[in-house]
């Protein structure tokens, strides 16, 4: 028996044999790796085009909806001025979630549907009151509330989705919001 063929038959096999698993086990972490960075990229998508956008507008319309019926430009009524803003950040909302629900996470849909229904009625409301009256920037303008009701549970669930992914990707703690939410 030559002891010399045996061994190096002996390594040859090995290196193959290791070439092979370490081959598969590249093939199964670049899978993983993929499939990581796609869940990654879905995730700074939905933050960056729905989740953050739709939170702004929700903190701008919870700020405007406290001088909205309140003292505004000496006013001691609704300012058509006011109105038209939570309008506008109204409609953003409604947009940015029916345009881009393949970036909504699962438990945000019901919250989504939520907010669109009840800005639906909001924006026709507003619509109608305006082509009625017609008001310029010094009229007072009070859409009343719209049913259903604003759900401000359901918008803070965009808060707390909007913390969670941020503190997820970019290690960014919570940002502190002051009161309810409001439309």
């Amino acid at each position: 028996m030559d002891w010399g063929s045996l061994v190096l038959q002996t390594l040859i096999t090995a290196i193959l044999s290791g070439s092979i698993v370490g081959l598969f086990l590249k093939g199964w972490l670049d899978r993983r790796m993929e499939v990581e960075r796609s869940t990654r990229d879905w995730k700074e998508k939905s933050l960056s085009l729905l989740v953050g956008p739709v939170v702004m507008h929700l903190d701008r319309t919870k700020h405007v909806a406290s001088r909205y019926s309140t003292t505004t430009f000496g006013q001691e009524s609704t300012s058509f001025f006011e109105a038209q803003i939570m309008r506008e950040s109204n409609k953003a909302i409604r947009e940015l979630l029916l345009s881009n629900g393949h970036l909504l996470p699962e438990h945000l849909r019901r919250p989504a549907h939520a907010l669109v229904e009840h800005y639906d009625v909001w924006l026709r409301r507003f619509d109608e009151k305006e082509a009625r009256e017609k008001p310029d920037a010094a009229s007072t303008f009070d859409v009343g509330f719209a049913q259903p009701e604003f759900p401000a549970d359901d918008a803070q669930k965009f808060n707390a989705s909007y913390e969670a992914l941020r503190k997820e990707l970019y290690g960014v703690g919570p940002v502190p919001i002051d009161g309810p939410y409001s439309a």
